[in-house]
């Protein structure tokens, strides 16, 4: 990590269990030791895993009421709870309780005013936000797709926990390019039509899926194409299982293998195989570190 460097937004995908906060809480310490920025988690969970860190005050009730306030009185209000998220400038790990000031469990929709506000106060931090699934049912809301698209502007790197692709919208594919999958309860192929790189996540997720511990996960880079925490072998299994499934996805290869090769009008079973070889060697040349 490198103190200067671009904001930016990691999702962070797979079913519960699966060992997501384990992973991201080692992460986060290391962040903090190497960047010595603040770290805020936002868990609607509570979960043990963060237990050990402070709370920031925050009161989601006084938030509700300035809010109604500001529509009333047509001006900005900026009331304690949102002063304490933008005086959030010391190096180190604090979290926001799901409750309200009685102690109740916040709603869903005090949840999601929650992670509004803590995105347009806090700058120059890191953010967690857990389980989103829990708070926010789509994506496709203008007022949460500048949130994320305004990162860059205020300095934020975010984390974003789910337990699944389905919420995920093409605005958010588009903003985040690090991802971290984990075993996840949505087949990617559900919802091909929202991905661009397709290819790439199908492979990643076949990896993890096949992987005998249930704790083991993979890191996508969509901007470099790349995918990192597997072995060649494993992304070759992978890959033999995407071409089995999406024949076509080799046509060209054995278009060519039957004209220019062997020369004969319709293809055998050796010049498939020969034909899902060289994609495979291909991409595997395409998307490892190697």
């Amino acid at each position: 990590m490198a103190d200067e460097r671009e904001p930016s937004l990691m999702i962070v995908t797979g079913r519960m269990g699966v060992g997501k906060s384990h992973t991201t809480n080692k992460f986060i310490l290391e962040y903090l030791r190497l960047l010595k920025r603040p770290i805020l988690v936002f868990d609607p969970n509570n979960e043990d895993t963060y237990h050990k860190f402070k709370t920031l005050a925050f009161d989601i009730e006084e938030v509700q009421a300035t809010r109604k306030k500001e529509k009333k009185e047509n001006r900005r209000i900026v009331c304690k709870s949102e002063k304490n998220l933008q005086q959030f400038k010391k190096p180190e790990i604090r979290r926001i309780l799901p409750y309200n000031r009685y102690g109740d469990s916040m709603t869903r929709e005090q949840m999601k005013l929650t992670m509004v506000t803590i995105l347009q106060n806090v700058r120059g931090a890191l953010i967690l936000l857990e389980d989103i699934n829990a708070y926010v049912i789509s994506f496709a809301e203008d007022s949460i797709i500048s949130l994320f698209k305004n990162i860059r502007h205020k300095g934020q790197d975010i984390i974003i926990h789910m337990q699944s692709y389905n919420p995920v919208r093409p605005i958010l594919f588009e903003a985040c390019y690090k991802f971290r999958i984990h075993k996840d309860e949505i087949d990617v192929s559900t919802i091909r039509d929202r991905i661009k790189q397709y290819e790439l996540f199908k492979l990643a997720q076949l990896i993890v899926e096949a992987h005998p511990n249930k704790y083991f996960f993979l890191y996508l880079d969509t901007q470099e194409r790349k995918i990192k925490g597997c072995t060649v072998e494993e992304f070759r299994q992978a890959a033999i299982k995407y071409t089995t499934s999406h024949p076509r996805e080799t046509i060209n290869h054995l278009s060519f293998i039957v004209a220019s090769e062997n020369k004969r009008s319709t293809p055998v079973h050796a010049d498939r195989e020969k034909a899902r070889h060289l994609w495979i060697e291909e991409h595997i040349q395409k998307y490892l570190n190697i």
